[in-house]
């Protein structure tokens, strides 16, 4: 469950999640919770149980528009409400190497977060590891280093030390 820093204020973040037991599509002025006469559609969901995380997912500066999908692993994994985005095996495997070097990583997204977001880059430090349809490029300075997702997903260790040659 996404809690807002306007509404929340230092306990904004991700604490909680549970099982979904139903989810049902109603109008608005069908929401108790969000009175307004409005026909505009929402999802209504029927959590079975809530489950408290081990640690807090903290929000940057990008907020939640809908929902999204991620899963078990990054829910636990993650520090960041972007990280839960990871989509592909490749950003995966990219994320999990970058985690075993650096605390610190940042990740960019297209615009706010939600079900139609993209990946655009993975920052560590000073530098900025972009993922496009076919290559895997690291930006240092005005060095530029370019490895394809399929080598990568090959030899990631070999790839990850040619991304981040200085």
């Amino acid at each position: 469950m996404y809690q807002s820093k306007n509404k929340f204020g230092d306990y904004a973040g991700i604490l909680w999640y549970g099982k979904i037991k139903n989810i049902d599509i109603i109008k608005r002025s069908e929401l108790h919770e969000l009175p307004k006469a409005d026909e505009s559609l929402y999802y209504r969901f029927e959590i079975e149980e809530w489950y408290k995380l081990q640690n807090k997912i903290e929000i940057s500066n990008q907020s939640i528009r809908n929902f999204i999908y991620t899963t078990l692993y990054l829910l636990h994994n993650s520090k960041k409400v972007a990280q839960l985005y990871i989509k592909t095996k490749d950003e995966f495997r990219l994320f999990m190497e970058l985690n075993r070097r650096y605390s610190e990583i940042s990740i960019e997204t297209d615009n706010n977060i939600d079900d139609k977001s993209k990946i655009k880059a993975f920052n560590i430090d000073d530098v900025k590891i972009i993922v496009d349809d076919k290559n895997i490029m690291s930006v240092i300075g005005e060095n530029v280093i370019k490895v394809s997702r399929d080598e990568f997903l090959k030899r990631p260790v070999k790839c990850i030390k040619e991304l981040l040659r200085r």
